[in-house]
């Protein structure tokens, strides 16, 4: 008994050393941009886990955002998401599969459908695997709003505008990773001064209260609503308590991860809303 007490807590140090360095695996979670900020929440339900949220800048005025959900859980699901992060490279263009390398040098960035594409390749190519994921990944111009965006399985995204009003963008499509010849095709729409777009898995809509009863996105729209006046990690945050407060309880039966993106400075914003309160 006591040395699989000892081999359990050995192998607990490991997860948690691994869950360590899978949080690493993820960018500042909130950076101010040129006309805007982004902002990454992620929260595993064990140790380690298959969810992923990040960002990388395609030039100076273009932000590429994305939400990941491996299926399953636990060890094998968080390597996969690992290697999926790799794939993403934010300090590497050669090493992002969003960036096409030309022949002089300079590199072009594709189109979010053409980034499921390769990934979707990419996965059924280099890994020998039975697992698939789910993707939203979102182009932005920094300067226009207009945002460029694709869903491959994953939960309708959100958009929560400078005077509180909450509407879901999503186009379903196949999951990456399970047809050779799956089509991914992109949406279009723009963000006003002050609205935030947030990409997020199905671990926030999918908790449930005591009762059995899913949060959904009817739900997750009101909570937004409710944290509206705050910005940033502070929204995410005040977002993840009531999820806690929703479930009546700490433990995540589920990863959950989100990642916003507010176009426009944290003080404008704060304004706005203020002359909404007034």
């Amino acid at each position: 008994m006591c040395e699989l007490q000892q081999l359990y807590e050995t192998v607990d140090r490991d997860l948690i050393e691994a869950g360590k360095l899978q949080q690493s695996l993820i960018p500042p979670p909130d950076r101010l941009l040129p006309n805007g900020r982004v902002s990454v929440l992620l929260q595993s339900a064990g140790r380690v886990g298959g969810d992923l949220a990040g960002y990388f800048r395609f030039s100076e005025d273009r932000l590429g955002m994305y939400s990941i959900d491996v299926s399953g859980h636990g060890v094998c699901s968080a390597l996969l998401a690992a290697r999926l992060a790799g794939y993403m490279n934010s300090q590497d263009k050669s090493q992002n599969v969003a960036f096409v390398r030309m022949a002089d040098g300079s590199y072009r960035h594709r189109s979010p459908d053409q980034i499921a594409t390769v990934l979707n390749e990419r996965l059924l190519s280099e890994v020998d695997t039975d697992l698939y994921f789910t993707l939203a990944f979102a182009d932005i111009d920094l300067k226009t709003g207009q945002v460029v965006l694709v869903h491959a399985g994953h939960p309708n995204s959100v958009v929560l505008d400078a005077l509180g009003g909450v509407t879901y963008h999503g186009n379903g499509g196949l999951p990456v990773g399970l047809l050779e010849d799956a089509v991914f095709d992109s949406a279009t729409f723009t963000l006003g001064p002050g609205d935030r777009l947030m990409l997020y898995t199905d671990g926030i809509t999918e908790c449930e209260n005591p009762e059995g009863k899913s949060l959904g996105e009817a739900g997750l729209g009101k909570l937004l609503q409710k944290n509206s006046s705050k910005t940033g990690l502070e929204m995410l945050d005040a977002l993840f308590r009531d999820l806690n407060s929703y479930m009546e309880k700490e433990e995540l039966e589920d990863d959950i991860s989100a990642i916003v993106f507010e176009l426009g400075t944290a003080g404008a914003t704060a304004k706005r809303v203020q002359s909404r309160k007034t």
